[in-house]
């Protein structure tokens, strides 16, 4: 015999941006803002390349690669530059810059696949994506 339990794990973000860069951008920067890190260390530059299909699930991956880098490395990240380019597929390249931090007030499990969406309305980008807490 089994039941389901109620429980919240989840928090969905919806970040708002004029552009598709600003708007990757930004949704680290919510990410990086939930996890409240007392920063305090060296800094270090990282390259990232990514490409999809698909923009959303390029979105997901940018995000979920980010979050692997700051749990591995002990680090915040923040985008330096970042270029996102069109084509059969869909390219990402970005420099990061990354500094250390001493504890995190949250804990981020996962970004979710589910529910992701990227809108272009009045060319303006919404994003929406779910984290795992």
């Amino acid at each position: 015999m089994y039941e389901y339990l109620p429980h919240t794990a989840d928090l969905k973000i919806r970040i708002r941006s004029d552009s598709l860069e600003n708007l990757f951008i930004e949704s680290l920067r919510a990410l990086n803002e939930f996890l409240g890190a007392e920063k305090g260390g060296k800094k270090i530059e990282r390259d990232i390349e990514l490409s999809s299909k698909d923009l959303v699930l390029l979105y997901i991956d940018f995000l979920s690669e980010v979050l692997s880098l700051t749990y591995t490395e002990k680090m915040i990240f923040e985008v330096k530059e970042i270029k996102i380019i069109k084509n059969e597929e869909i390219k990402l390249k970005a420099k990061l810059i990354g500094e250390e931090y001493k504890s995190l007030k949250e804990d981020i499990k996962a970004i979710t696949y589910h529910q992701a969406k990227i809108e272009n309305e009045d060319n303006k980008y919404i994003g929406e994506f779910i984290i795992d807490i």
